[in-house]
C-alpha cells in the first residue's frame, strides 16, 4: 500500500478502497477502487491501469479527377490500414479520415480494478456520455452485445471501420477472421461516395428473385481467365446506345435451342481472317432492301442442289466465267449477247477465232461428255 509520504506528495484528491485476496497481496490480486489523481509512487498501482490509449479524427475535402480515383482503387489491395480511407462522391469531393498519435489516460478521475469479474446489474436505462474518447478491449474469450427488445444504432461522424483478425504495425494481415451479416429482414446498402470491393478468393452470389442492375454512368470490365455462363431460361438484352466489344483470343459458342436476331438498324461485319460456316439444317436468308457482297480473294461454293429465283435483274461481270454442267437449259423471251471480240481490226476478235477452233477440234475427238473435264478446258483456254 502506499505510504502516507507517497500520498502526500501526489498533492491530489485521494480515496481508495481495496479488497486483496490476503492481507499481504499485491493490488493486481485484489478489487480496487479509486478516486481521485494516480500517484505516481504507487508501484503496485501501475498494474492496474489499462494501459490503452485513443485517438481523435479529423476529415479533410478535397478534389481529386476521375483519373486519380480509378488509380486509388487499384491501389486499394489485401490489407490497407483503416486510416487510408477515402470516400468519392460523384462530384469528384474527396472525404479523408486522419486519425491523430495515441492519446494516454491521465491518471486522473475513477479507477476500478478487480483480477475477477466485473458484473452490472440494472433493471432500468443504463446511459453513458464519454466526452473524450471510448475504447473497449477483450484481451480473451469472447464479446457479445445484445439487443433483446428495440434497435441498435451506430452512427460516427468521422467514419466507421470494422476489422476483423489481426494486422501488423503495416496493416497487413498476420491472421485471417470472418465477418458475417445476416438479416431476416432485408440489407440496404448506399454510398453517395466511391464503392470499392476487393475479393482474395471465391466469390458465391445466389439471387432467388428478381436481381436489377441499373448503371447511370460508365462501366468497365475487365476478365482474365475462364468464364463459363449457363441460362436455363430466356434472356433479354436491350442496348439504347453504341456498344463496343473487343476481343483477343478465342471464343467458343455453344447454342442447343434456337437462335433469333432482329436489327432494326444496319450491321457491319468485317472478317480479317478465315469465316466458316456450316449449316447441317435449312439455311434460309431474307434480304428486304439491297445486298451487297464483295469477295476480293477466291469464293468457293458446293451444293447439292441451288435454286435461284430472281424478281427483275440479275447482273453478272467477269473477266472469265467457265461452267461445267451435265444440262444446261435457258428459258427466256429476249436473248441478247454483246461480244466486244466481234468489232473488226480487234485483236480480240482474233483470239476469239483460235479459242472456237481449238474447241471445235477438242470435241471432235472426245468421245463423250464424261471426258470433259474442267482441267481440260483450262488448259486449252
Amino acid at each position: 500500500m502506499p505510504n502516507v509520504d507517497e500520498i502526500m506528495s501526489a498533492g491530489a484528491p485521494y480515496f481508495r478502497v481495496i479488497q486483496p485476496k490476503t492481507c499481504t497481496a499485491v493490488f493486481t490480486e485484489a478489487s480496487y477502487f479509486r478516486l481521485g489523481s494516480y500517484i505516481q509512487g504507487a508501484a503496485q498501482e501501475e498494474g492496474l491501469v489499462t494501459g490503452l490509449t485513443t485517438t481523435t479524427s479529423t476529415v479533410t475535402k478535397g478534389e481529386k479527377s476521375a483519373i486519380d480515383q480509378a488509380g486509388d482503387a487499384i491501389k486499394n489491395v489485401k490489407g490497407d490500414p483503416a486510416k487510408d480511407f477515402k470516400a468519392t462522391s460523384q462530384a469528384t469531393e474527396t472525404y479523408t479520415t486522419t486519425a491523430s498519435d495515441p492519446i494516454a489516460s491521465s491518471g486522473n478521475g475513477v479507477l476500478i480494478y478487480t483480477d475477477s469479474d466485473f458484473q452490472q446489474n440494472v433493471k432500468g436505462a443504463s446511459l453513458a456520455k464519454y466526452g473524450q474518447g471510448h475504447v473497449t478491449e477483450v484481451a480473451a474469450a469472447d464479446a457479445k452485445y445484445a439487443v433483446k427488445a428495440g434497435k441498435y444504432d451506430i452512427s460516427a461522424t468521422n467514419g466507421i471501420f470494422i476489422k476483423a483478425g489481426s494486422f501488423d504495425a503495416a496493416g497487413k494481415t498476420t491472421a485471417g477472421a470472418n465477418i458475417e451479416l445476416t438479416a431476416g429482414g432485408y440489407i440496404k446498402q448506399t454510398a453517395y461516395g466511391d464503392l470499392d470491393e476487393v475479393t482474395y478468393g471465391i466469390t458465391h452470389k445466389r439471387f432467388h428473385g428478381i436481381a436489377n442492375d441499373m448503371f447511370m454512368g460508365l462501366k468497365f470490365s475487365f476478365f482474365f481467365g475462364l468464364e463459363t455462363s449457363v441460362k436455363l431460361a430466356g434472356r433479354l438484352t436491350i442496348i439504347m446506345s453504341a456498344e463496343a466489344s473487343f476481343r483477343l483470343s478465342t471464343r467458343f459458342s455453344l447454342t442447343i435451342s434456337s437462335d433469333l436476331k432482329v436489327f432494326v438498324g444496319g450491321s457491319t461485319n468485317f472478317f480479317f481472317g478465315a469465316k466458316i460456316d456450316t449449316v447441317t439444317g435449312v439455311d434460309m436468308k431474307t434480304v428486304i432492301g439491297a445486298s451487297t457482297k464483295i469477295v476480293v480473294g477466291a469464293d468457293f461454293k458446293q451444293t447439292v442442289s441451288d435454286l435461284k429465283i430472281v424478281a427483275t435483274t440479275d447482273i453478272k461481270a467477269a473477266s472469265g466465267d467457265m461452267k461445267k454442267v451435265s444440262l444446261n437449259m435457258t428459258i427466256c423471251d429476249i436473248d441478247l449477247k454483246k461480244e466486244f471480240a466481234a468489232v473488226e481490226g480487234s485483236d480480240l476478235k482474233a483470239v476469239k477465232g483460235l479459242m472456237e477452233a481449238d474447241m471445235k477440234e477438242f470435241f471432235a475427238k472426245k468421245a463423250s461428255v464424261a471426258d470433259v473435264s474442267l482441267s481440260t478446258l483450262t488448259a486449252i483456254l
